[in-house]
């Protein structure tokens, strides 16, 4: 598993994950997840490059969101794989953590929240 701070702004941190997000996954990148999630900013993932998903990946994404949420934050997912987005829509996450086409898609979703 993989975690790739993309280009970010003042109000946006952009990451890429890549792998899977297995039990392994999870424990390779939660720590250093964790940091650059840290609930001071809006964040977009880049899931492009992730071949599967897990309850424990699913689990590290949501507490992320909320710790998010509670700081006037949002996570927003973009180019999310067929496999996966079936995966996150079938757990619910998707009206916790909205999933667009791209990353523009997911800028202008950010922008209209305000």
């Amino acid at each position: 598993m993989k975690l790739t701070q993309l280009e970010s702004t003042d109000k946006i941190t952009n990451l890429l994950l890549s792998g899977s997000l297995d039990i392994t996954g999870v424990r390779d990148i939660e720590m250093d997840f964790s940091i650059l999630v840290s609930g001071e900013q809006d964040v977009v993932i880049d899931l492009s490059g992730l071949t599967f998903i897990a309850s424990l990946g699913m689990r590290m994404l949501l507490s992320a969101a909320k710790k998010l949420d509670t700081e006037g934050n949002k996570m927003v997912f973009h180019s999310v794989p067929p496999l996966v987005e079936t995966a996150l829509n079938t757990a619910g996450l998707e009206t916790i953590m909205p999933i667009v086409k791209d990353e523009s898609g997911a800028l202008s979703l950010l922008e209209s929240q305000g």
